[in-house]
């Protein structure tokens, strides 16, 4: 195998989620992560899709745990519902896995009433930060 073949080592669930979004080398979308998720949501977001239960499962958390989480991001505007009539919902990143779309639904959340684990956050506020 070549050494272009090699994929880089994981660093952590932000660098996990960018890789999913098809952005491995941004850092900029990694600050952005950090600054609207805990690093618990990242994790949850890099393994979804998934039932509450079948993502605890993945992440090794309390399934009370992780519904609070996913409660927290759905209203935040960064993950889908997909309910099943047949069984639990599955929770999803906005389909199809593309950074525009979470891009505007993480922008729509940081400018509404969003409340990241930091307090109170605008839109302005976070691009201010990445300067």
């Amino acid at each position: 195998m070549s050494i272009w073949m090699t994929p880089l080592p994981v660093r952590d669930a932000y660098d996990m989620l960018t890789r999913k979004l098809n952005y491995p080398a941004s850092e900029t979308l990694n600050r952005i992560l950090k600054s609207v998720m805990s690093p618990e949501e990242a994790q949850l977001l890099a393994e979804m899709p998934g039932t509450i239960e079948a993502l605890a499962a993945k992440v090794n958390r309390d399934p009370k745990v992780v519904a609070k989480e996913i409660e927290r991001m759905f209203f935040a505007g960064l993950i889908i519902e997909m309910p099943d009539p047949a069984g639990p919902a599955m929770y999803s990143t906005p389909i199809p896995y593309c950074i525009e779309t979470a891009s505007d639904h993480m922008m729509w959340a940081i400018g509404g009433n969003f409340v990241p684990k930091s307090g109170k956050t605008t839109a302005q506020d976070l691009w201010d930060r990445l300067e």
